[in-house]
């Protein structure tokens, strides 16, 4: 198939500018116009995703313009660049191949000699650029698109194959991965206001620089609804760079309105759309070590969502699982081999996997999976009123002392972990060791 057809909706293309060429070493794509002429019209031409995949971003600048990016299988990214505006697709959306993501224009800075093209129109042209091995546009290397618009290469070879195994279908398995993790984390709402050095917000309980990101696409939305609700922290969040909340903790009045803001329609969609993001690279980033097994995917989803984006270990453990059987039972095995932490979790996690009854998760018969057994003999149900005791020193994931003014107060339970508990009033998780109903 002429590699027209997989980006431009028009049959008549013609490249004008190549990957690289001597003169502009960092022209890291290749530019394509429509020989017809038919960008020149009102109505434009389709620009098409060249395959499946999830939109990583859509964003403008002034140099490259409207801008999408798609993620896709095996960690490859297609970028399509000087877009018109009122671009159809938003961050966080599947889409299919050959699906509209916008009409070729010349947003961003755009060059032309020509005379007879009126002066709107000028410059009109899609610079379309692939990556590899990337998660995001910051990561990756930049290749010649030509590989894959002319077929040397397809999306799901290159870094990594697509699973061929029908049940590992990265759609599906990034479906079933965002339920566990959304069961096994926070909600809309939650805060943690000190989550090992920093704090964690939302759903998916994005962490210190992340936790930034996300409120700032938050503020973004709704920029009045968010002065109002965040007050001082607005200024903060809006100027603030990633790296300030590397150790970013927060307060009880500053935890409330952070959670207030997480809970608004703008927070929640926010939220949605960037979880999906999240989740489709975690898979993604599964699927280039090696794994094809669905339960195995879904597993490493969680796991990443869970420890943080550690790729040597991550990469360990998927390497470890595939010298067996690659599924999800050697990946909770590789787990347990390699490190020490969240063994609970992992068996709770490997469980909800196998009761997905997809090929390749069952429970082995000689599995005999971990009992939880409740701190000093109490369990707790969302609602109870418990207080916090004398004696508790740290809340459950730091060091922090427990200022006196919290102990011997009733509280509620907001969430239940098998090892700890999220307090609503103080939006942070407490050892269950450090409480009793009252």
């Amino acid at each position: 198939m002429p590699y027209k057809e997989h980006v431009i909706g028009t049959k008549t293309e013609n490249p004008t500018s190549g990957f690289r060429p001597p003169h502009r070493k960092d022209h890291h794509g290749v530019d394509i116009i429509d020989a017809g002429n038919l960008q020149i019209k009102p109505q434009g031409v389709d620009i098409i995703a060249l395959a499946d995949g999830v939109v990583n971003d859509v964003t403008y600048d002034n140099a490259k313009g409207w801008t999408v990016m798609l993620l896709h299988a095996g960690n490859i990214m297609t970028i399509y660049q000087h877009l018109r505006e009122n671009v159809p697709v938003k961050k966080g959306d599947a889409v299919t191949k050959g699906q509209k993501l916008g009409v070729m224009g010349n947003s961003g800075h755009c060059i032309s000699s020509r005379t007879d093209v009126p002066p709107q129109y000028r410059g009109t042209h899609l610079h379309f650029a692939i990556k590899e091995n990337c998660t995001s546009y910051r990561t990756g290397d930049f290749v010649n698109p030509e590989l894959y618009l002319n077929g040397i290469k397809t999306i799901g070879t290159g870094t990594s194959a697509a699973p061929t195994n029908k049940a590992a279908d990265i759609s599906l398995a990034a479906k079933h991965a965002a339920d566990i993790i959304f069961a096994n984390e926070g909600n809309y709402g939650s805060v943690n206001r000190n989550d090992n050095g920093a704090l964690s917000v939302g759903k998916v309980q994005w962490h210190g620089p992340r936790a930034l990101s996300l409120l700032k696409s938050v503020t973004q939305a709704n920029p009045m609804q968010a002065q109002i609700t965040l007050g001082e922290l607005y200024t903060e969040i809006i100027n603030a760079k990633p790296d300030a909340w590397n150790k970013r903790t927060v307060n009880d009045i500053e935890a409330g309105r952070l959670s207030a803001l997480l809970t608004t329609k703008e927070g929640k969609t926010e939220q949605d759309k960037l979880a999906a993001v999240d989740i489709q690279s975690y898979i993604n980033k599964g699927i280039s070590y090696g794994l094809k097994d669905a339960g195995a995917l879904i597993y490493f989803a969680d796991g990443v969502n869970q420890y943080g984006t550690n790729a040597t270990l991550w990469k360990q453990i998927a390497d470890t699982a595939l010298k067996t059987t690659g599924d999800a039972a050697a990946m909770l095995a590789a787990t347990k081999s390699l490190t020490p932490n969240y063994h609970v979790r992992r068996e709770k996690v490997y469980k909800a996997i196998c009761a997905l009854n997809l090929a390749g998760t069952s429970v082995p018969s000689t599995h005999k999976p971990e009992q939880h057994k409740p701190h000093h003999g109490q369990t707790f149900a969302v609602g109870d009123k418990v207080r916090i005791l004398p004696s508790a020193e740290c809340y459950a994931t730091t060091t922090t002392p427990i200022p006196d003014k919290y102990k011997n107060t009733p509280y509620t339970i907001q969430q239940v972990r098998p090892d700890r508990v999220l307090i609503q009033e103080l939006y942070s998780w407490v050892w269950i060791k450090n409480v009793e109903k009252m």
